[in-house]
């Protein structure tokens, strides 16, 4: 595993432990998490052409928050700096 997708399951990790009030959206989300992990491994290994993983992270960050509402957008570290 990448150490983008090893972050992404550590951070979804933590998320779980600190809101471990309801252990069966707590599965729900690990396992949504870590077929998202499963997808960027399978994109990295067996995609033809080499990706930048973390560009495909950022997009697909910026994507899932477009599908929230038109208020919500990503800032990424490079933004803020």
């Amino acid at each position: 595993m990448t150490k983008m997708i090893k972050r992404i399951i550590l951070f979804v990790s933590y998320i779980i432990l600190i809101t471990s009030g309801n252990d069966l959206k707590c599965q729900i989300l690990y396992e949504q998490a870590f077929k998202f992990g499963k997808v960027l491994e399978w994109i990295n290994n067996y995609y033809v052409d080499s990706i930048d993983q973390e560009k495909l992270v950022e997009s697909a960050i910026v994507q899932l928050l477009k599908e929230l509402d038109p208020h919500s957008s990503y800032v990424s570290k490079k933004e803020v700096e």
